[in-house]
């Protein structure tokens, strides 16, 4: 969850209107309301981010990984036929993301090995 996510839940629980926590992150009325609304649909799916690591990834690189069905060709998949940790360790090592993925780029691969090494692959 953002900085501004919490600040806006935060200030939102202390009783002020959106509006005000508009004010306070200078941005519309409207914003700040996304702003506490995403924040309490992120806090509830937390377990979730626990209990299916590949839920934190990004959309775009989960989206990228998916796409292209590397679960399918590889076998192995984990949690909702996504694959798992150490699955994508032996894609990566052999090359098989960069030339399966296009578009995938640095940032991308940079969240993808941030995210190996949290999960232990």
């Amino acid at each position: 969850m953002s900085k501004r996510h919490e600040i806006a839940e935060r200030l939102r629980n202390e009783g002020k209107t959106f509006r005000q926590i508009g004010i306070e992150l200078n941005v519309s009325l409207e914003r700040a309301r996304q702003l506490v609304l995403d924040a309490r649909k992120l806090r509830e799916h937390e377990w979730l981010r626990r209990d299916i690591p590949w839920l934190t990834l990004s959309t775009r690189t989960r989206n990228r990984i998916m796409y292209y069905g590397l679960s399918r060709h590889v076998g192995a998949s984990g949690a909702g036929g996504f694959p798992t940790p150490q699955l994508i360790r032996r894609l990566v090592n052999d090359g098989t993301i960069h030339r399966q993925l296009p578009n995938f780029g640095r940032i991308s691969f940079q969240e993808l090995e941030d995210w190996l090494r949290r999960h232990g692959a």
